[in-house]
C-alpha cells in the first residue's frame, strides 16, 4: 500500500509541479484492542510489532518522498484501535497508553534530520495552511453537532475544516467553506 501511494503522489507531482504536500495520518493504523471477533481471527502479529512495522513503512515512505517535494506530516495520535487497554475496558480508560504516540515519535526519530520532513503530532491537530484553519482527529473523540464549536472555544482555535476518519471510510465534515483551500486529495480505497 505505501509503495502504491508513493507510486499515485509521484504520479500526481509529475502533472502538477507541486513543491509541498501535507499528508496526515488520522490513526488506526494498527489492529489491537477495540477488536470484534472477525479482526481477531486476521490478525498475525502483536500490537507492538504492529505498531513498529507501520511506523517502519511511513518513515521510509516520507524519506522516499522527500526526495521530490517538501513534507508536512501530520500524526494523529489518538485513536481506539491503537489504545493499549485491560480486557474489558472501554476506549479512552486509559487515554494516554496509546501506541499512535510511539508511532509517531519513532516516524520523528527516524526522520529529524531530513530537512526536507516536518512532523506534527497530538491527540487532535489544529493546523493551518494558507489561512485555512484545519482541525485533524481520529474522530472517536467526536460527540454532538456542536463538537468543533466546543473545541474552538475551549482550545482558542479556528476550524474551517475538520478531517477525521474514526468512521471507517473517508470523511470530511464542512465547517465553513471560504473558499481558501486549493489541496489536492489523493485517497486510496481499501
Amino acid at each position: 500500500i505505501f509503495n502504491e501511494f508513493l507510486s499515485l503522489i509521484l504520479q500526481k507531482q509529475k502533472i502538477y509541479g507541486f513543491k509541498h504536500i501535507i499528508i496526515a495520518e488520522l490513526a488506526d493504523t494498527i489492529e489491537g484492542a477495540a477488536l470484534r471477533t472477525s479482526q481477531l481471527l486476521s490478525i498475525k502479529k502483536g500490537m507492538v510489532d504492529q505498531a513498529l512495522e507501520v511506523a517502519k513503512h511511513y518513515s521510509e515512505f516520507l524519506t522516499e518522498l522527500s526526495k521530490v517535494c517538501n513534507i508536512t506530516f501530520i500524526c494523529v495520535e489518538a485513536s481506539n484501535h491503537t489504545q493499549l487497554r485491560n480486557l474489558g475496558t472501554k476506549r479512552d480508560e486509559l487515554p494516554a497508553e496509546d501506541l499512535m504516540k510511539v508511532i509517531a515519535e519513532f516516524i520523528k526519530i527516524r526522520t529529524e534530520n531530513n530537512p526536507n520532513i516536518e512532523v506534527i503530532s497530538d491527540d487532535m491537530v489544529y493546523y493551518t495552511h494558507q489561512e485555512v484553519h484545519f482541525l485533524f482527529l481520529h474522530g472517536h473523540q467526536k460527540e454532538g453537532k456542536d463538537f468543533v464549536e466546543v473545541r474552538k472555544s475551549r482550545d482558542y482555535q479556528e476550524v474551517d475544516y475538520m478531517i477525521g476518519a474514526h468512521v471507517h471510510h473517508y470523511s470530511v465534515d464542512t465547517i465553513q467553506d471560504n473558499g481558501k483551500s486549493n489541496a489536492l486529495e489523493i485517497t486510496i480505497p481499501k
